[in-house]
């Protein structure tokens, strides 16, 4: 509205001694009109270029980033506490933070022409941000470590499992549309989630974190903490995004 306003004050000014200075102004207005039409049907109906369809392109990748980075900190972490690199997590953090401008775009201008479901994508922008959140403690609980060789994780196998079935969410959550076996990720995260605790409680009865430094055991429950947070995350998204598909009639 601006622009046009601008555009008719300009054509009347410099014709302000054309006695056909208002034909003229809306001559122009006509003409800026039509060429404006004719972008948005190109690019709507001949060549449609989404910005939904690129977020969902750059969330797909990102979140195959996160399992990859989320891969590397457990497999580390249970093999004696290897460090990484500390600055592993900041391209992805960067990524996601462009997530947001994205999303505000796609919610403000496309909306008004293509009817699909914001939603999902932000719910999956959100998802990877507090994925993000759980992988920045573990890597520095990772790197905060006293002795060289590090110590033994005896729940090793039931974090493994854990992780596996994050990564596999994970990229499960990055996909242009995740609808699939959404039960089966439910249920396999949040068994695992239970026998995990279930393990650390029968293991702490046992005595068995005894053989911890206090720094140690706090190295190890930041660690778990952060992952069992992650697990509980994705679980909740994948809730809302079942739910939301289901009211939405898909």
């Amino acid at each position: 509205y601006t622009m046009a306003a601008l555009t008719v004050v300009v054509v009347l000014l410099a014709g302000v001694d054309e006695p056909d200075k208002v034909a003229v102004g809306f001559g122009r207005v006509l003409e800026i009109g039509i060429g404006v039409g004719s972008a948005l049907f190109a690019s709507v109906v001949l060549w449609p270029v989404r910005l939904a369809d690129t977020l969902r392109r750059d969330l797909a990748s990102q979140y195959v980033q996160c399992a990859v980075h989320l891969n590397t900190l457990v497999s580390a972490f249970i093999n004696r506490q290897h460090a990484v690199d500390r600055h592993i997590l900041e391209p992805l953090v960067d990524k996601a933070w462009q997530n947001h401008e994205l999303i505000l775009r796609v919610r403000k201008h496309e909306s008004i022409v293509y009817n699909y479901d914001h939603e999902v994508l932000r719910v999956q922008v959100r998802t990877l941000e507090r994925a993000i959140s759980h992988l920045k403690p573990m890597l520095e609980a990772l790197n905060d470590y006293e002795e060289p060789s590090g110590f033994d994780v005896i729940m090793a196998p039931e974090m493994r499992r854990l992780a596996d079935a994050i990564m596999a969410t994970l990229r499960h959550l990055g996909g242009s549309t995740p609808a699939a076996p959404v039960p089966d990720l439910v249920r396999t995260l949040t068994e695992l989630v239970d026998i995990t605790e279930q393990r650390l409680g029968e293991l702490r009865n046992e005595g068995a974190t005894n053989r911890f430094t206090l720094h140690q055991m706090l190295q190890f429950f930041t660690f778990f903490h952060s992952l069992r947070g992650l697990a509980t995350d994705l679980v909740f998204a994948l809730d809302k995004i079942q739910n939301r598909r289901q009211n939405y009639g898909k």
